[in-house]
This record gives C-alpha cells, structure tokens and sequence, in this order.
C-alpha cells in the first residue's frame, strides 16, 4: 500500500506503531552490496535475523532508499518458508482495498519529519519462537551528476531498542572513463533529531582501486543494541574524466542505445538578460544591499557578447536606458542610477513584472541567435487579489510562445510564492532557487547565475531539430556540472559510415547540433567484466528503467500500458503496480510522486 502524509511519500507493506520497550528480533547481519554501471546502480539489503525469545515476535523489516529508485524484488524466508514477490498489475480490488486499508493508516501516531528526505519500506512480519529468518530487498537508482559530481547514497536506519551485530557495506563501481577524486563519508541525517545519547560508530572504510576506472569500497562496523533512533547516511561521491572534444559517454548495444550528453563543456551562447528586481517596502535595508551587491559582481561575470537591462518593480516597472545595452562599465553605471533614482515602497505585482519583463525581450531582432534569459526575485506574493496564480501562469505560457525565455528565479526568504516561481522556471526550462535567511544572499545569487554561463539548451533530441521523436531521461537540466541521458537507435546514427551519432538542440537560440562520435569499443564493451549474455539483460533493465521513470516523472498517460509491461517484466514496484505472493494479506505498492 502506499501513503502520503504532507507531502511525505512512503512505500510501506503494513506499517505499524512501534512501542517503547519493545523487545524486537536481533539483526545478526546486515549486508549492503551496490553494482555501478555507467551511472546505473543496482543494490541488494540482507538481513540475517534471530528472534531469541521463547513465543512469537513481529519483527520490522524496515530502510530507507534515495527517493526516484525503483523496487525490483522482495525475497524473504521465514519460520521454515521461502516467500518471493510477484509484481502484478493494480486492479479495481485492489484499489478498493487500498482505500479501505488507507483508513487505518490515520492512526499512526509515529513522527514523519525523520522521513523527510527519503522514501521508506516498511514490512512487518512474525517470527516463531528462537527462529531465524532472512530478508531480501532489491532496487535500482539512477546518479545523476549534479556540480561535475556523482553522488550515490546509502542509508542505514535502526530504530532505539534494536540489536544489531555486524554491518557490512560493499559497493562495486565501474565507468567507462577514468574515475577522478571518489570519496566516502558518514554523516548524520540532518533532519534527525539531537539526542543526549548519541551512538558511536566507527568509520574506516577501504576504498581499493581494481583499475584507473573500477573501484571497490568497502565498510564494516557493528553494534551492539541502539541505544537511540540512529540514521546514517553512506555517501559516495565521484566525478569523472572528461573528453574535451566529446559532448558525452555513449553506451552502445544491440543497436541501441544511451549517450549521457554533457553541455557544461561547449561554449555559451551570447544571451539577452532582463534582471526584474522586488523594489517593495519589504526589500529595504540588508536585502537590498546584498542584491545590488550581487548584481554588481555578476555584471561584472557576464561575456562580452551579452546585453543586459534592469528592471525594479512594486505596483509599477521601473527601467532606465530604453532597450538592452551591451555590458560596459559606462552602461552598468547608467543601470545602477536606477536605483538612485527610485524608492523602494508598496507591494508588489509580480504579473505586471513578469509581462513587462518578456516585453522587453521581444524588442530584441528575432533573428539573431541569442538566449532570452530573465533573472527574476522575489520576496513576496502577488499583491493584487483579483490576479491569482493560475491567471499568471496562463498569461505567462501565452507570453512567452514566441518569445522563449528562460527564467532563473529566486525566491528571497519563506515569504516568497516559491510554488509561482518553480511554475514558472519549470514551463521555461529554468531553475528556482530559494535562500533562506541564514545563507549569504550576494553569494548565492551570483552561484545561481553562474549556472548560466552555459549553453542552456532546450529540446533536446537525438533525430534532428522539429522532429523530437526521440526521449529523454534523467533530470533534463542542462546547466553547469549536470548531464542528460538521450536514448536513440541505429535510425538516429546519421552518417554513411554508421560511427556518427548528432545530439540536436532547438531553443531560442535556434537549431544547433552536436556530434559524438560512436566507436567500435562501444558495441561490444565488456561494461565491467559482463559477459555477453549479462550485458544484455544489463543493457535491457537499464533501458525499461530509463522508460519508467520518464513516464513517471513526465506524467506520460499516452505511455503508460507500455510502462506497466516493462514494469511487471522487470519486477518493478511502480504507481501501477504492487507485489503479491509475501507473507502477509497486505500487498504493496510504491508511491513515487504525482500518479502518471
């Protein structure tokens, strides 16, 4: 069953209220194994577990997993007999069931914000009298790179009264270029909350180099009972050498297969910028500071090739200079003489900044291939009631058809309509930043604009401009330090020697194109020692994964049936499907997000 509690989403079997005192069934080991492929992580937990006492105790088979994993099998053996999950499609029984269950769920009393940045099984299931039993979950999860790094978590999670011997943590890495600068920590989730006693835990992981692009880490500690609720958070970081004349790896298979498309290593394009800054009573004093102070440092930033206009608003849009100028010290002094000139006062209509904003970027010649960009803050909401958020966002798609602009907002403080700001950035292809009143504002505002200084593609595809039959994957962000996945085919190879694979980009700077080229190692690349017949079925799980969490994360209704099939083929728990055949009349189902 799943359940959402504000916001929170849980992947839970049958989850029940813990008491305090509880005597629970002893952990005798824990094993973590994680196998990395090209960025592709499959990860097996398994508990040997004793209950020593002399009647029947439920013993809770509970972890954490990163939040956009997929479950692939649940496997158990308990008191004599051997359960292993079937992944079945969610029928009209089922939902009923699920609604009925859901009813009861209302009376767990248990904290939720020790959740807060992650998803959680949770099975419970009796053991007989001095029996032992062995649990078995398996998932898969994508790293995304995000700043040139790879990060791949490991949770650990006991709860306070819980006996647990040996802990052991393996994880295989293996990429298809050089890996550069891994490390390993141990930290403290921090969203758990600050005890007086506080469990010790030794940290001396190993991490052995097989070969310049194949590692072995490895962990081992172990407990005694936990004396308080303990969260630790295994994480491994890595980044990876990178080809300068290459826009990206390819892994080729089959006919088939994935290029993992950098774009922080080509060139900027020049770009149109419209700063649209809160004047409001509200940004008086320390906040002002810092944002002229931002703005000054990243003038300072932006290429030759940009040009840039400043726009304050309250109730009214306040500019100087008529028109974008070119970035010069004579015009950056001019833009700032708008601040001398008007006083910041009122509330503010954030609908009338945004239209005024896009107004001056369509002034620009269409025909020069230029980024619209509009840097946009805010430490409000829309001021005048009769203009709600929807009627914005509506105005905004209109607006912005023809013009294309992306926007990078950012919400300054709690106070700011951060839900206004992310609709916005995510229906231009852009980003939303919040700082909160504890970061330095001038710093992260000039961070956030530094992500501009790349070429910021949009519509990505595989198969030519106006034509984008092709799909994404990942995070579709195309900024500083991110990488996307484009899948394509033998069909998306456009050249005579079938070695050329051309990765297009059509956005407001126009059509652009980037080459890869595909080389003879990739078609039968042993992808860290797999055999033909693995590499395969690696290459098939990899793709039907990609697939799922496309139409999951893109709400693909059209995409669905087809992503249920590959679902139940590979065992995954989705929003469509749960697992039978487990030792309990509850089965299961995996809430990842906003049904599709």
């Amino acid at each position: 069953m799943f359940y959402r509690f504000g916001g929170i989403h849980f992947w839970l079997l049958l989850l029940s209220t813990i008491t305090d005192g509880l005597v629970m069934p002893r952990i005798r080991r824990m094993a973590i194994t994680s196998d990395i492929r090209y960025r592709f992580a499959t990860t097996h937990i398994s508990l040997d577990v004793g209950n020593t006492q002399q009647y029947t105790e439920d013993f809770y088979f509970e972890t954490q997993l990163p939040v956009g994993s997929l479950i692939s099998n649940v496997s158990l053996y308990v008191n004599g007999t051997h359960y292993k999950s079937k992944t079945q499609k969610v029928s009209e029984e089922y939902k009923i069931w699920l609604q009925k269950t859901n009813l009861k769920l209302k009376l767990i009393k248990e904290d939720r914000s020790l959740y807060s940045d992650s998803n959680v099984f949770v099975m419970t299931v009796p053991m007989a009298a001095l029996s032992k039993a062995q649990f078995n979950l398996t998932y898969n999860y994508l790293l995304h790179r995000q700043n040139n790094k790879y990060k791949f978590p490991v949770y650990l999670f006991f709860r306070q009264g819980q006996y647990v011997s040996d802990v052991v943590i393996n994880t295989y890495l293996w990429e298809p270029t050089k890996i550069m600068e891994p490390s390993v920590k141990l930290f403290k989730e921090h969203n758990m909350p600050v005890a007086s006693i506080e469990q010790k835990v030794s940290f001396d992981r190993k991490i052995h180099w097989i070969s310049p692009n194949n590692i072995h880490i490895s962990y081992k500690t172990s407990f005694d009972m936990i004396r308080n609720l303990f969260s630790r958070n295994f994480l491994l970081e890595y980044s990876l050498k990178q080809n300068p004349k290459s826009s990206g790896n390819v892994l080729w298979h089959n006919k088939e297969g994935l290029v993992f498309f950098s774009p922080r290593r080509l060139k900027p394009f020049p770009k149109d910028i419209i700063f649209t800054i809160d004047y409001t009573e509200s940004m008086k004093g320390e906040k002002l500071s810092e944002v002229k102070k931002a703005l000054s440092s990243i003038l300072r930033m932006t290429s030759p090739k940009d040009r840039f206009k400043i726009l304050l608003y309250n109730k009214n849009v306040y500019q100087g200079a008529y028109g974008l100028l070119p970035v010069n010290a004579h015009n950056i002094k001019m833009a700032f003489d708008l601040f001398k000139n008007t006083i910041p006062y009122d509330t503010s209509d954030l609908n009338l900044a945004i239209e005024e904003s896009l107004k001056q970027l369509n002034k620009s010649d269409p025909s020069e291939k230029r980024v619209r960009v509009v840097y946009f803050l805010t430490d409000g909401w829309q001021s005048m009631n009769n203009i709600r958020r929807h009627k914005i966002t509506k105005s905004f798609r209109k607006a912005n058809k023809d013009c294309k602009a992306i926007f990078f907002n950012v919400a300054l403080h709690l106070k700011a309509d951060y839900i206004l700001l992310k609709t916005l950035s995510n229906l231009s292809g852009g980003k939303t930043l919040r700082i909160t009143e504890k970061q330095n504002i001038s710093k992260s505002m000039v961070n956030f604009y530094k992500e501009m200084k790349t070429p910021l593609l949009t519509n990505l595809s595989t198969v030519g401009p106006y034509h984008n039959t092709s799909y994404y994957v990942g995070l579709k962000d195309y900024y500083k330090g991110s990488e996307n996945i484009l899948y394509f085919n033998k069909t998306n190879v456009n050249s005579s020697d079938g070695s050329t694979l051309y990765v297009y980009s059509d956005g407001a700077n126009g059509a652009v194109k980037f080459k890869n080229t595909i080389k003879d190692s990739h078609i039968e690349d042993n992808i860290g020692g797999l055999n033909s017949f693995e590499r395969k079925n690696f290459m098939a799980k990899y793709l039907d994964f990609l697939f799922i969490r496309m139409v999951i994360d893109r709400k693909l209704k059209a995409r669905r049936e087809e992503a249920i099939d590959k679902a139940m083929r590979n065992g995954f728990l989705t929003p469509w499907t749960y697992m039978s055949a487990l030792p309990s009349s509850y089965n299961a189902v995996q809430n990842l997000g906003k049904k599709a």
